[in-house]
């Protein structure tokens, strides 16, 4: 619950992970406007 009077929420999917060898200054595994799957190696699922 956001507010103790519960007059709102938040719903949420099961947590995604993304793993793959990047520099810092690299686009994130994260980037939703990039094509994916990258086409580097990279390893990803959800948890649950």
């Amino acid at each position: 619950m956001i507010e103790p009077g519960g007059e709102s929420f938040v719903v949420s999917g099961a947590p995604s992970w993304r793993e793959a060898d990047r520099k810092f200054e690299d686009p994130s595994l994260f980037d939703f406007a990039q094509p994916w799957p990258p086409g580097f190696p990279v390893e990803y699922g959800s948890v649950g």
